[in-house]
């Protein structure tokens, strides 16, 4: 029962982590990143009114330029073929890249720690279920 205790929080928690992770990989891109613009290439639209875009943009590597596709999601009709996003990319690696005004990330940090929030509330929950206090 104990492990189920510590399992519980930690699963509650990836989420979270990988979100926080994500949000630390975008910042240090558009730290450390060059500017650049991408040409939207494809659109696919997936459900619930979000698009996946395929973005094509030239990067220098080792002083030669390179034409690099990287990936993006948006919501349906903000973008159209043909359209310029602007991004930064990693000089070291340019196939890592970053949208330059990214928001989704504010309402998934949040949305992740209410997640968080519930589990470790469910999981005190459980113990009061368990062991219940006459």
């Amino acid at each position: 029962m104990i492990l189920m205790y510590i399992l519980l929080p930690i699963f509650g928690a990836l989420p979270l982590l990988i979100i926080l992770f994500r949000m630390r990989n975008a910042r240090r891109i558009k730290t450390n990143g060059i500017p650049t613009e991408a040409v939207v290439a494809k659109i696919t639209p997936l459900p619930r009114s979000v698009a996946s875009l395929v973005l094509e943009y030239v990067a220098e590597l080792k002083g030669e330029k390179f034409l690099f596709t990287g990936k993006a999601t948006a919501t349906v009709g903000q973008y159209k073929l043909g359209d310029k996003i602007p991004i930064y990319y990693l000089p070291d690696n340019p196939y890592k890249m970053s949208l330059q005004n990214q928001q989704g990330f504010n309402f998934l940090l949040v949305f992740t720690i209410l997640i968080f929030l519930f589990i470790l509330y469910a999981t005190f929950q459980m113990e009061e279920l368990i062991n219940p206090t006459m």
